[in-house]
């Protein structure tokens, strides 16, 4: 040819003598040609008009000479895909073919296995007329200008629908009561299924069940889907039932006192029977209760009806029966303090009421004994119970007055003893917290002997009646102050300083020919009498309490003596003129030469000047005291011969 669709290769052919030649082809680029061959790859060539030069050379003489011939290549058509949606289907119904690319100078023809019902000019293929089983689909497209064509494909596969199934439900009418099940006949071994129907059954899609109870009256066409789990193909098949309406009623009763009878009231459906459980006397035929005859109690009686369908129904209504109420109370005697509680008996909830003076809760029956006036009452109480029912009953209650006393104590200090100022009911007993010392049957308090602090004391006391009471009395014990002062003995000289230990603040005394400051206690001991002495110190507290100390003071003379000596020339020695008090010490400054015990003055070994000797001495009492003289040395005239 020389013209050729782009696919598939071209072999060349050669006319005239080729035993002893050299071959050489050659074309323009775009052709894939074999040069030894000529050999063409239209496939891979490109679509275009080539000439092809033919050279040939004798193999003897290498003389050559040259043909050719012109050949043109076509493009195949664009390439085009086809579908079909799904590449799986049931036997059911048609596929139809998409195409995808540009199909507007094509000519088609699809073409597949034997079994499958396949439109060769448009590609429909008849699922349903088709055998079950896995095809491929081989579409060829033919360019109208050039006459190239190509091919594409697409594999489905067809799954037979599952075997047939039939369902039922026992019945095809039904009374509005109750469930209906399905039975389906057939292999369901491998398969799902769903029901449906119209609006108004209550059908469950999974499994058929029919609420029949809850669907409304009619008739339905129940629709059975059923598909094969492994290929999900599915078919479909139904039943018809009718459900007719159930007859209606509604009684009504209520709730009674234990007397008189009760009449239904009957709404709907009438002529049925109307039972009931054990206890509850009832006609059969009109439903009057028997209220007086029936046991207290709550009963539920249950009417049984039917319609002209032959359906039937029940309906119910309670009744409850209350016996009349019964209570009975007590209250007692009292004394006119806290509250009194009723004790009651059988209903509760009435309320309570009495004459005038009598303080009464009138919901709880509580008396508030202390508010009330003293005296004997009535208290009734009205009660009924859930139903209405009614009545009275009553009991008597006797207040009597609480004695009546008060006591006083007041604020001590801790000594001697305090007794209780009492006023009104006696005969009581004193009681206290610990660390108060108190007579229980007189109140004294041994103030000396109780622990410093407050305390209440509380006086229980009685009256002929029995009652009791208490009332109290705040005391306080105040400590008393303390303290201790120290004095010593001394001579008779400066002053002497008190040793105080505690209360401070006090005043010193004591007897004539002591001097003492009253505030500081400190003695004048120059100015005081020699002797001995008792200084008393008396002193207080905050809490206004007071006490008193003392100490002794001694207070000794001072011994007493006198020394005289003169002027003398530095010869010899000196004797000292002593008045008084002997055995002292006799001393000096530096020059004076003095025995210390005897007070001589050696002048010839002193120095010549003026000195004071200083005489210290004591008493038995070791009081010591000083005193002093002057004493003038003169130098001896000197002269040599």
């Amino acid at each position: 040819n020389t013209v050729f669709c782009k696919t598939g290769v071209a072999l060349v052919k050669r006319t005239g003598d080729t035993t002893n030649i050299n071959s050489l082809y050659s074309s323009a680029t775009g052709l894939s040609l074999d040069a030894s061959t000529g050999k063409i790859d239209v496939a891979a060539s490109t679509a275009g008009s080539y000439w092809i030069k033919y050279q040939y050379t004798d193999k003897t003489t290498s003389c050559s000479d040259t043909t050719g011939v012109g050949i043109k290549i076509n493009a195949l058509p664009a390439a085009v895909t086809i579908s079909y949606g799904n590449t799986v289907f049931c036997k059911t119904g048609v596929a139809l073919v998409k195409r995808t690319g540009d199909t507007t100078n094509i000519n088609s023809l699809y073409s597949s296995a034997t079994g499958l019902s396949l439109d060769g000019a448009t590609g429909k293929i008849d699922v349903a007329a088709s055998t079950a089983g896995s095809y491929w689909i081989k579409y060829q497209y033919t360019d109208k200008t050039t006459g190239c064509s190509d091919t594409t494909g697409v594999g489905i596969k067809i799954n037979a629908l599952p075997a047939a199934v039939t369902i039922s439900y026992g019945n095809t009418v039904f009374c509005k009561t109750g469930v209906a099940l399905v039975k389906r006949t057939g292999d369901t071994t491998n398969i799902n299924s769903l029901y449906s129907s119209a609006t108004g059954l209550s059908l469950d899609g999974a499994t058929g069940k029919i609420d029949v109870a809850a669907s409304t009256a009619g008739s339905y066409w129940i629709k059975y889907q059923y598909t094969d789990k492994t290929t999900g193909c599915f078919d479909t098949t139904g039943s018809a039932i009718i459900i007719h309406a159930l007859p209606t009623a509604s009684i009504a009763y209520g709730t009674y006192c234990a007397r008189d009878s009760a009449e239904v009231t009957l709404t709907g459906a009438t002529g049925g029977q109307y039972t009931s459980t054990s206890g509850l006397v009832i006609n059969k035929t009109s439903g009057t209760v028997d209220l007086a005859k029936s046991g207290v109690g709550s009963y539920w009686i249950t009417y049984s009806f039917s319609n002209s369908d032959g359906c039937t129904d029940t309906t119910g209504a309670a009744i409850t029966i209350h016996a009349l109420p019964t209570a009975s109370m007590a209250y007692g005697t009292y004394c006119a303090r806290d509250s009194a509680e009723v004790t009651l008996t059988g209903a509760t909830g009435g309320s309570f009421t009495s004459t005038s003076g009598l303080v009464i809760n009138k919901t709880s029956g509580t008396v508030d004994l202390a508010k009330s006036t003293v005296g004997a009452y009535w208290i009734t109480y009205s009660f009924s119970n859930s139903d209405g029912c009614t009545d009275t009953t009553g009991a008597a209650i006797t207040i009597h007055a609480l004695p009546t006393a008060t006591i006083a104590y007041g604020t001590y200090c801790a000594r001697d003893s305090a007794e209780v100022t009492l006023t009104g009911a006696t005969g009581g007993q004193y009681t206290s917290t610990s660390g108060l010392v108190i007579n229980k049957t007189s109140g004294t308090v041994d103030l000396a002997k109780s622990t410093v602090g407050a305390y209440w004391i509380t006086y229980s006391f009685s009256n002929s009646d029995g009652c009791t009471d208490t009332t109290g009395a705040a005391i306080t014990i105040h400590a008393l102050p303390t303290a201790t002062i120290a004095y010593g003995t001394y001579c008779a000289r400066d002053s002497a300083e008190v040793t105080l230990t505690g209360a401070t603040g006090g005043q010193y005394t004591s007897t004539s020919g002591l001097v003492i400051n009253k505030t500081s206690g400190t003695v004048d001991l120059a100015k005081s009498g020699v002797g001995s002495y008792w200084i008393t110190y008396s002193f207080s507290n905050s809490d206004g309490c007071t006490d008193t100390t003392g100490a002794a003071i001694t207070i000794h003379a001072l011994p007493t003596a006198t020394i005289a000596y003169g002027t003398y020339c530095a010869r010899d020695s000196a004797e000292v003129t002593l008045t008084g008090a002997t055995g002292g010490q006799y001393t000096s400054t530096s020059g004076l030469v003095i025995n210390k015990t005897s007070g001589t003055v050696d002048l010839a070994k002193s120095g010549v000047g003026s000195y004071w000797i200083t005489y210290s001495f004591s008493n038995s009492d070791g009081c010591t005291d000083t005193t002093g003289a002057a004493i003038t040395i003169h130098a001896l005239p000197t002269a040599t011969i």
